[in-house]
């Protein structure tokens, strides 16, 4: 059985497709045009519909995922500034979005076709460095990411979210600042603990947030460190993955070059299980749609490639790499994907 893999090529205008085998073998499709910048992608929960940020067109697009796994655009609709991230309440009913240089959070409804709706039913100003904006498991709460490196409040803006209206509240505090210069960038969610895991750019680590199931609000629990022992050289945490069964995280860590695995306790507390050697660039990565690979695009190299998971241990070995583009070291890969046909 196949599954359809996407990586958005920032510097290429377009999205590179793959289709991946269940043993981990990737074979390279004709991409898709999408001119303006594509970085951040979603998909719907029914995985019939795709949706891309366009960065440099400011341009928020939406695609119906074809039998095949090629894409058709259906809609394309402005925005006020650079999308950063991309992600879908769990209704599927609309699309959260953040602005890194644009300073807020926003959120567009979904019309019945699967193409996104122009006005925004939310937006929310909040500070330069917005990096990541998503509703928890419940639906009931949204939180969103910002950095530290002094550009960002180094802080997670905590919301209520309406998942009929699509309105979003900030709580009391608006917003918890992170321990030192952490930086959270991205996050995940525990399936049935709840819990907020946040990836820290400058910290280089995976804090871990209990989010109150009455109000949403956030209380720090944990923070472990990436950097493994003995290395001082400078480093950077950019994404994080949890696996459906939440035995596992992923990141990447920049400057170390290697993709870290996380073993998640009954309890929620983590743990470093791995450190896989990366391609010099690592950046967006990705679990395909049983988590039995991680997909791991390198921005220097310009390959994408394949790591096997060993949900024993939490090894990952490199199964297969292929050229995102025919020149590959120039290709800039934002973010990667996978749907099943």
């Amino acid at each position: 059985m196949f599954q359809n893999v996407y990586v958005s090529l920032r510097d290429k205008d377009c999205i590179a497709r793959f289709k991946l085998d269940g043993s981990g073998v990737i074979t390279p499709l004709a991409p898709v045009d999408a001119p303006g910048g594509p970085a951040p992608m979603a998909t719907d929960s029914s995985g019939q519909h795709l949706y891309l940020g366009q960065r440099f067109s400011r341009h928020l697009s939406s695609f119906h995922i074809e039998p095949n796994g090629d894409l058709t655009l259906i809609g394309r609709i402005d925005v006020k500034s650079d999308p950063n991230c991309l992600f879908m309440d769990r209704t599927g009913r609309y699309l959260l979005s953040s602005y890194y240089r644009g300073e807020g959070l926003h959120v567009h409804a979904v019309a019945e076709d699967g193409a996104l709706r122009e006005e925004a039913v939310a937006w929310e100003d909040t500070a330069l460095s917005a990096h990541s904006f998503q509703t928890d498991p419940t639906n009931r709460f949204a939180y969103g990411l910002h950095i530290a490196a002094g550009i960002g409040p180094n802080a997670i803006y905590q919301y209520s979210f309406d998942c009929v209206s699509g309105r979003i509240a900030p709580m009391d505090p608006p917003c918890i600042v992170a321990r030192g210069q952490a930086g959270p960038r991205h996050c995940c969610f525990h399936p049935t603990l709840p819990l907020l895991y946040a990836c820290n750019e400058q910290g280089s680590s995976i804090t871990s947030y209990h989010i109150d199931t009455t109000s949403g609000r956030l209380t720090e629990k944990e923070s472990v460190s990436l950097i493994p022992a003995g290395y001082d050289g400078a480093t950077g945490c950019t994404q994080i993955r949890i696996t459906r069964n939440a035995r596992w995280i992923f990141a990447p860590l920049g400057g170390h070059c290697s993709l870290v695995s996380l073993r998640v306790a009954a309890d929620g507390a983590l743990s470093v299980a791995d450190h896989a050697p990366m391609d010099p660039g690592p950046r967006a990565i990705g679990l395909d749609a049983d988590d039995r690979f991680v997909l791991a695009p390198d921005t220097r190299t310009g390959y994408l490639n394949v790591y096997s998971i060993d949900h024993d241990t939490g090894k990952l070995g490199l199964r297969d790499r292929s050229p995102l583009d025919k020149n590959p070291s120039k290709a800039t890969p934002m973010w990667v994907l996978a749907t099943k046909p």
